[in-house]
């Protein structure tokens, strides 16, 4: 009788697991798209209605969900997208693709600008893009070079005004003031050619690249250190299915680059860079000398990058990113002589100049990054970051250059007198700067709407840093004895400048910040967020609480407003003192305030105005030196910037592009000089750029690119007759010339079964405008006026290359 009691016990049992796993074999499975660029979005989050069960797509937006047969209405969310909901009904035992593409919001950040397709934990970090583009249009606009900054410049809020570097301002701030992150890693001064001081290319591979974000201004509260504008980079992974490559030839580097999968749950994509600038710029000193006048040497330069992905399962992933650059000059001792006769008054002199002068340097950039993501639950994200940054480089250039001058009475061969110069000068440069830092960032969803981020970090930074810059002017004359010209009446030292200093610390820096993205309506979106930072070389603690919300009208206009308080802590050469003190050298400060209006138009034409106004604090003032910047090493000065960016976007059916127009002032003011405000470097008043973007055909495309930028304002210098001596006159007193530039790009593609190919011929100033970037080479004329040198920036030059993609 047990036994029997025991058999039907276990008969109900089987009998009832068989309806459970036959109630569960249904199944709903998919992918997330974004609506506009198609790309996969991975940790979306779907959620079945009124039940508590739910799941996240992968990292390749795909998702699985084994439910009972029935209906249920599935809900898609995700921060910076409109939600969506799609009823489904699951009978027995059948499979249900279900894909599903979500629409990003219509809200965005002010100053927040994307120029390739954002990841999905970016949209999540921040508001959707209000301006966007492939990056594979970027890539072929004229004379990009493969160099993410050059492309940079033609968007509103950016200037340059020289073809030939890769540096850029953004609203009156420097270079310095900009934020370079890659994959979330700060990296410092990412260049080539670092021994030009008015050239350099980006190490940054355009071809690794999965997104682009440039914020201009009012940026959240996660990133921080820096005052005017935020670059961030994120890599792609390699392609999970197959092995690709891709070849690119152009007229002054070579590219390749190979992505695929290393087993089924890795992928890698690696690309290589090598320069050869020697063969180009001997054809450019054979056809135009001009424009190399200042450069007898040949720079080379080589980079290897790539990340590697690992899919532990689908909520759990781990990247390596590894960058490593190296740039090599060497220019042998040249001796040159140049003799030549000026006239004056009553005497003339006949002049002999002997100059030599020795340059080389050597350069490398290193950085290794590992990354561990985690999807702990559909509301729940987290990131864990550790890098470590090396930048070297040693700079020599020593330079000995000698007039002599013999004076003659025009009436009479009589010798009369002598006057030699000695100019000796020296700089050396030594920098090896090391950071490693450790970072841990948050995302938790409290609704569809709602979502708070929080991050910390630690980050150590070794700095050694020996700077040589020493020049002597000597002078012998005779003038007075003439008849007994082996008499010296005077030697005197004048113009003598020595700035010889050597620095050595081992600091920290450590902080957090928290934020809240919170969609308050649906056609209101708010950001929240506080930053706290430390930095022990100062004692410096700063609290920067930052806001910025963005408010859709019922005409469709969108209106962005943004506040915040950005800090910006010194550089190696920026210190007072070479040791950890309250009294060191402060961060810089700087207040944003944004406000701007958005305008689509038949969704086929965009309109975009945003005005500005920084107002700094606490600025540490710098001036320019043979083109090298030297900071005082005070918190001197205080300054502004205001201005507005206006834009109106296109896109027709073969036609597509944009003009936009900037206007700017930028003054600052020493306090401790007495003196009233005067325009920063980066002063533009006015700034101009239209991009057309022409497809003839699938096969013909051409890309054509306008710039216009109003002139810098520069130091003039002057011969002062009593002493005999060139003297700077007011600080930025005068503007340059203004700058005019319109490059060109035809391109031809081919199609085949195994590939594309695309060949591609380019004109860069194709009208030959005469763009002067500085003067130089200043002197006196047969009245004793002051004469200066325009150093001219590029002429019309051709390009060609060919890109190879298998």
């Amino acid at each position: 009788m047990k036994a029997l009691k025991r058999l039907f016990y276990w008969a109900i049992m089987i009998g009832l697991c068989q309806h459970v796993i036959s109630q569960t074999k249904g199944r709903i499975a998919g992918n997330v798209y974004d609506e506009q660029t198609m790309e996969p979005l991975p940790y979306v989050n779907i959620s079945i209605m009124k039940t508590q069960y739910g799941t996240t797509s992968n990292v390749k937006g795909h998702y699985e969900l084994k439910l009972s047969p029935g209906s249920y209405e599935l809900m898609f969310s995700m921060i910076g997208y409109k939600p969506y909901r799609k009823e489904v009904t699951l009978i027995n035992e059948e499979i249900i693709d279900c894909n599903v593409t979500l629409s990003p919001t219509v809200l965005y950040m002010p100053g927040f600008t994307v120029i390739a397709p954002k990841t999905a934990q970016q949209k999540q970090n921040e508001s959707v893009s209000s301006f966007a583009f492939e990056t594979k249009k970027i890539k072929e606009l004229p004379f990009s070079l493969n160099d993410i900054n050059r492309a940079l410049k033609i968007l509103p809020g950016i200037s340059s005004n020289n073809e030939k570097s890769s540096e850029f301002n953004v609203r009156g701030g420097s270079f310095e003031e900009n934020l370079v992150q890659i994959d979330g890693v700060t990296i410092y001064r990412p260049f080539h050619l670092k021994e030009m001081p008015n050239a350099s290319i980006s190490i940054l591979n355009m071809n690794l690249m999965q997104s682009v974000n440039l914020i201009t201004g009012g940026f959240p509260a996660k990133y921080g250190d820096k005052l005017s504008s935020v670059l961030e980079i994120q890599y792609r992974s390699g392609n999970m299915d197959r092995l690709k490559s891709q070849i690119e030839i152009g007229a002054v580097n070579a590219n390749l680059l190979v992505e695929g999968p290393l087993g089924e749950r890795c992928s890698a994509i690696v690309g290589y860079n090598k320069s050869y600038f020697q063969p180009a710029m001997q054809v450019m000193n054979r056809y135009f000398p001009e424009f190399l006048s200042d450069i007898t040497g040949y720079p080379g330069f080589y980079d290897i990058q790539g990340r590697a992905l690992f899919n532990f399962n689908e909520q759990h992933q781990a990247s390596l990113l590894v960058i490593n650059s190296k740039d090599r000059y060497v220019e042998e001792p040249r001796i040159r002589y140049e003799e030549f006769t000026r006239s004056f008054e009553s005497v003339y002199a006949r002049m002999k100049t002997t100059d030599n002068s020795e340059f080389n340097g050597e350069f490398s950039n290193t950085l290794i990054a590992f990354q561990l993501s985690n999807q702990f639950s559909g509301n729940f994200h987290s990131s864990a970051t550790l890098s470590y940054y090396d930048e070297f480089e040693n700079l020599v250039l020593t330079s000995d250059y000698i007039i002599k001058n013999r004076f003659y009475y025009h009436d009479s061969d009589a010798y009369r007198g002598f006057t030699n110069y000695n100019n000796c000068d020296q700089y050396r440069s030594e920098l090896s700067l090391k950071t490693i830092e450790a970072k841990e960032e948050w995302a938790l969803k409290l609704s569809p709407y709602h979502e708070l981020e929080s991050g910390v970090y630690f980050q150590q930074l070794k700095t050694l840093y020996n700077l040589t810059d020493r020049s002597e002017r000597i002078t012998f004359h005779n003038l007075l004895n003439y008849p007994d010209t082996s008499k010296i009446d005077t030697i005197f030292y004048d113009d003598n400048y020595d700035n010889t200093s050597s620095f050595s610390s081992t600091s920290y820096k450590a902080g957090g910040h928290f934020q809240d993205n919170w969609h308050l309506s649906e056609n209101l979106f708010a950001n929240i967020g506080i930053r706290f930072d430390y930095f022990d070389f100062n004692r410096n603690v700063s609290i920067s609480p930052r806001i910025s919300c963005s408010y859709v009208l019922n005409t469709g206009s969108l209106l962005k407003f943004a506040w915040g308080v950005y800090e910006q802590t010194p550089m190696y050469n920026e210190f007072k003192y070479e040791y950890a003190s309250s009294e060191n050298t402060q961060n810089q400060r700087a207040i944003h305030y944004i406000a701007g209006i958005q305008q689509k138009i038949l969704d086929r034409f965009e309109l975009r105005l945003e005005g500005y106004f920084k107002d700094y604090k606490s600025l540490i003032p710098y001036y320019l030196r043979s083109g090298y910047k030297l900071s005082t090493q005070e918190n001197s000065a205080i300054g502004y910037a205001k201005g507005f960016d206006l834009q109106f976007k296109y896109s027709l059916r073969s036609l597509s592009g944009w003009l936009s127009y900037g206007y700017l002032i930028a003054k600052e003011k020493n306090r401790e000089a007495g003196t009233g405000y005067y325009p920063r470097t980066t002063d533009q008043r006015h700034s101009l750029a239209a991009i057309v973007d022409w497809a003839i055909s699938k096969q013909w495309r051409i890309y054509g690119k306008f710039l216009y930028g109003s002139g810098f304002p520069y130091t003039p210098m002057v011969f002062e007759i009593e002493t005999q001596r060139f003297i700077t006159t007011a600080m930025n007193s005068e503007y340059l010339p203004a700058y005019r530039r319109f490059d060109l790009r035809l391109s031809r593609y081919f199609d085949f079964s195994w590939g594309q190919c695309e060949i591609y011929l380019e004109g860069i100033n194709i009208f030959n405008c005469d763009n002067v970037f500085t003067y130089h080479h200043y002197g006196i004329d047969e009245y004793g006026n002051t004469t200066k040198e325009p150093k001219m920036l590029l002429p019309c030059v051709p390009n060609a290359g060919f890109k190879l993609s298998l």
